[in-house]
């Protein structure tokens, strides 16, 4: 190997190694006082669509990205066990905080490869300043949505019902984020192969569209024919919705639907 080839790779690869060395020093004195997730692995999928990409510095970089949308996802799954054994405490609060500063450094990161026109093609740069601003932006609105004063003493039940929906809405995100990023990549990449729930979730969405639909049609005929048997046809139409799709909707607006019917 010659002496310019053997310089030029050692200061591309100086270049990668700072570069994630200063994307990671912004969380990772806050990882300590965490509780332990699992190490940020890629799964098969990842790695596979990785392997056809240059090293140096594109496929690093891509590496370290979706390590760190896994290593996210996997800190979610730490608060999810709450919510499924009726627990709220208040390090699940701790956890989406954690989460939203790691976001901003993901994104900060992201969008200061966009602007590195010579290193990437153009669709991917456009991919990194999209991923950024959707992270932040979506992370942002929790925060004020869904987390801001949960420590002022609120009642238990808004506060679960918060805490759920930001889960749900941060781990939606994530899992977008790392699909999009993908199928910039590989236009053909499934992205129901790297989460088990997705599928699942697609399908009841599907059916949650279908029954509200219904109802909107039952109760604009009940207002317009005014009769005895489009309220009863309604009526019922509600009592089966509330006995098996309601749990299909996000758990913030059970109580309200419950008042409703």
């Amino acid at each position: 190997m010659s002496s310019n080839v053997a310089t030029l790779l050692l200061t591309e690869e100086n270049l990668i190694c700072s570069t994630l060395t200063a994307s990671n020093a912004i969380a990772a004195t806050e990882r300590s006082t965490l509780p332990d997730a699992a190490p940020a692995t890629l799964s098969a999928p990842l790695y596979e669509l990785l392997a056809h990409i240059d090293p140096y510095p594109t496929g690093t970089l891509l590496r370290h990205i979706f390590s760190e949308l896994s290593r996210t996802l996997d800190y979610l799954r730490l608060s999810e066990a709450n919510f499924q054994q009726d627990r709220v405490m208040l390090s699940t609060l701790s956890v989406l905080k954690h989460v939203r500063r790691e976001a901003h450094a993901l994104s900060s990161f992201v969008e200061s490869l966009a602007l590195r026109t010579e290193d990437f093609p153009e669709p991917l740069r456009e991919a990194f300043d999209s991923l950024g601003y959707a992270i932040n932006h979506e992370v942002e609105r929790v925060s004020d949505e869904e987390l801001l004063g949960l420590e002022d003493g609120t009642p238990p039940n808004v506060v679960r019902a918060k805490l759920e929906n930001a889960h749900g809405l941060l781990r939606n995100c994530f899992q977008q984020s790392t699909i999009t990023l993908a199928q910039v990549i590989d236009p053909e990449f499934d992205g129901a192969c790297l989460f088990d729930g997705l599928p699942a979730r697609r399908q009841q969405s599907l059916i949650l569209i279908q029954e509200l639909q219904g109802l909107i049609k039952c109760a604009r005929r009940a207002a317009s024919d005014r009769d005895q048997f489009a309220i009863a046809v309604m009526t019922e139409h509600l009592k089966r919705f509330r006995k098996g799709t309601m749990c299909y909707l996000m758990y913030k607006d059970w109580e309200e639907c419950e008042r409703f019917i």
